[in-house]
């Protein structure tokens, strides 16, 4: 299944160099009612990192001015199955023991629910929260598969599904302690984390040209493009009138 994503040239340089793809925490998104409910001092939106994206194909004009630099960036098609996994795990390699003792957390097993969700569009988010938090005989939990996949009907029109995954804090010793992070609202300190992505689906990437994109703007991409694909077949939006 393919993906589309609509940014700025200057983040698909990033993508093409790095080879990976940055997952943003949810209170970082544009929708500030994904991130507004807490209760007991804890914002579940912390400890969770997305990725947007959209199955729909056709060209999205407000997507474009949202999200595809003012219509001056591009527009990207990956495989749905762009990273690795491995059992329960996103990129294992990329989580590993090194990268839990440098930024003191972990990423949780993925839920049955899968990596990849479509965003549900409802009329009140906030009923969203009594299904993230329960109450247990002797502590609090938080239903993480209800993070991250509720907007409101107003965002309709993106026709969203974002890739998810949870990230949890590690105490300084490195020990998980559900308990004192919840009680203490600590929650992960990276605003975002860049992943790998599978290089041969990096290979087969699609690079759509915004509707205004200049002639210099174009040539950037062209050789960002060359200078990392060893390619230039971009296409032109339906928009720039140069189909």
């Amino acid at each position: 299944m393919k993906l589309y994503h609509y940014t700025s040239i200057e983040t698909l340089a990033l993508i093409l160099k790095h080879k990976t793809i940055r997952f943003s925490r949810l209170d970082r998104v544009d929708d500030p009612d994904e991130y507004s409910f807490k209760e007991d001092g804890i914002t579940p939106a912390h400890y969770c990192y997305v990725s947007c994206w959209t199955k729909n194909d056709n060209e999205n004009l407000p997507q474009w001015y949202m999200y595809g630099d003012s219509t001056h960036g591009v527009r990207i098609e990956l495989d749905s199955d762009m990273f690795v996994i491995e059992g329960k795990n996103i990129a294992p390699h990329f989580f590993n023991d090194n990268f839990r003792s440098v930024y003191r957390m972990m990423a949780m097993p993925i839920l049955s629910c899968g990596l990849l969700r479509d965003i549900q569009y409802i009329d009140d988010i906030g009923v969203i929260k009594n299904r993230v938090f329960h109450d247990l005989v002797s502590q609090k939990a938080i239903g993480f598969k209800e993070i991250g996949i509720y907007k409101n009907k107003d965002w309709a029109f993106q026709q969203e599904c974002r890739f998810l995954f949870y990230m949890f804090p590690l105490l300084d010793n490195g020990r998980v302690d559900v308990n004192y992070v919840f009680n203490n609202n600590i929650s992960p300190k990276l605003p975002y984390i860049d992943v790998p992505i599978k290089e041969d689906c990096l290979n087969q990437i699609q690079v759509m040209l915004g509707p205004k994109v200049t002639e210099a703007e174009e040539t950037i991409v062209s050789s960002l493009m060359q200078m990392f694909l060893n390619r230039s077949d971009y296409s032109y939006s339906y928009y720039s009138g140069k189909l």
